[in-house]
């Protein structure tokens, strides 16, 4: 499994420097801040909600159809905060048109590591990635599903496979099947509730 984080970052205009200071903002400006998501439902969507939730904030989510046009709207100023993907966002940090406050996952990025983690600084407990696992057909014995996840355990250790991931950003994780399966039980239910709190509707 690999894990990669996404980073909180906003249209350079909005008067915060830190993650602290964009959930102050926000505790003082309820609804005025305009959050961007590819689509009503995502997991960038649903991102928002757990840390604005956690936080005891409100903004305003502004649904597009896909990343390009945010990208358009939140270098303009239209709208100002957004989770991005490192990838996506990477050059428009660089050349100073958006602003880098957090990063989502519980340890701080290797291509950011100045950057704090939202758990470090706002809401204790967020862990967010994207993430990449193997699963097998139900029914699946026992002793195939072992020695497949020794296969990969060993290849997500060999060094230019960790080195690719953390080019991009992400995590190399050598899980056991059972602590997968933890994982991925946690994942359902933690977005479940999200959910329900939120009476999310998702898009067609």
């Amino acid at each position: 499994m690999s894990k990669k984080p996404y980073l909180v970052v906003v249209n350079t205009a909005l008067p915060v420097t830190s993650i602290k200071e964009l959930i102050n903002y926000a505790r003082q400006n309820p609804g005025k801040i305009n959050y961007a998501t590819p689509g009503s439902g995502g997991i960038i969507h649903l991102a928002g909600e757990w840390l604005h939730s956690a936080t005891n904030t409100k903004v305003t989510y502004i649904h597009y159809k896909g990343a390009s046009q945010v990208y358009l709207d939140l270098t303009a100023g239209l709208v100002q905060e957004y989770m991005a993907s490192p990838q996506g966002a990477a050059g428009f940090v660089k050349a100073g048109k958006l602003r880098l406050l957090a990063v989502t996952t519980s340890e701080r990025s290797k291509l950011f590591p100045d950057t704090p983690t939202i758990d470090e600084t706002v809401a204790p407990g967020y862990d967010l990635s994207t993430w990449l696992g193997v699963t097998a057909p139900s029914g699946t014995p026992s002793a195939i599903i072992r020695k497949l996840n020794e296969a990969f355990v060993r290849v997500a250790k060999i060094p230019e496979i960790s080195q690719r991931f953390a080019s991009e950003g992400s995590i190399s994780v050598g899980s056991t099947p059972e602590q997968f399966k933890k994982f991925i039980e946690a994942e359902t239910a933690r977005w479940g509730k999200i959910v329900r709190d939120a009476n999310i509707k998702f898009e067609e």
